[in-house]
């Protein structure tokens, strides 16, 4: 029973204190996207992480970059669909699609 106990309590804490990265990307509308990275344990920036995209079709590399110290970035938006991969290290790392070119500002 006392193992069991120990199992639950262990599982239990592991999950208080595990995190993951949580990314947003966003059109700017204006030929940009904006990028922010940060942990899910409190809103913690993700700083200095590497910044890859890449084009869906062929996966070849667009951009590479890092985020500031505040977690964020601005990036001249692709023309061709691709994702976006906010990368901490071996065991951070997260892929979006990027959003498309919209209406940008000014254009008819």
């Amino acid at each position: 029973m006392k193992k069991v106990l120990i199992l639950v309590l262990f599982a239990f804490f592991a999950q208080i204190f595990a995190h993951g990265v949580l990314i947003l990307v966003e059109d700017n509308r204006d030929g940009t996207i904006y990028v922010e990275a940060g942990f899910s344990t409190g809103g913690s920036p993700a700083s200095g992480a590497y910044v890859i995209l890449r084009e869906r079709e062929t996966g070849r590399t667009i951009f590479t970059g890092n985020l500031s110290d505040d977690g964020r970035i601005t990036i001249e938006q692709p023309t061709v669909p691709y994702t976006v991969t906010v990368r901490i290290d071996d065991e951070h790392s997260v892929t979006r699609n990027g959003p498309l070119a919209r209406n940008r500002r000014g254009a008819e």
